[in-house]
């Protein structure tokens, strides 16, 4: 893939507002992989499936087949991270009076998974929540 620079003017906190908007897209698309994992579950259709019908470089489409393949163990971030992050996005969100419904949401299952003793692991192990497993 090809990167694309961009000047986002002078300020030096406009990178990092742009990060946190891309990664509040990532999360909040990540959402919907879990729950589309959960909905081919209840109706008895592989996870592998759904995989297979997003783009083969989507970072859902790798979401979607760590799920399916329970890969949880070694991620390029860790849960922990991840949550570090959507912490500054809240924060963020707090400061500016912005709605914070999404991104609590998605710490709510992040705070419970790491409770769980999944901080240290891959962010799919989320739909270990949403599965209502305890699952390792």
């Amino acid at each position: 893939m090809e990167e694309e620079l961009r000047y986002v003017g002078a300020e030096t906190g406009g990178a990092a507002v742009l990060d946190m908007a891309l990664l509040s897209h990532q999360l909040a698309y990540y959402l919907g992989v879990w729950h589309g994992a959960r909905v081919c579950e209840s109706e008895g259709l592989g996870i592998d499936l759904f995989a297979s019908l997003l783009p083969p470089q989507d970072p859902a489409a790798h979401l979607a087949r760590r799920i399916s393949e329970h890969d949880y163990d070694q991620p390029g971030a860790t849960l922990e991270v991840w949550n570090a992050a959507l912490d500054r996005i809240l924060e963020q969100a707090q400061t500016n009076k912005i709605n914070q419904e999404i991104p609590e949401l998605i710490s709510s299952l992040f705070r419970r998974a790491i409770a769980l003793g999944h901080g240290h692991r891959d962010i799919a192990t989320v739909i270990e929540v949403l599965r209502g497993s305890l699952g390792t």
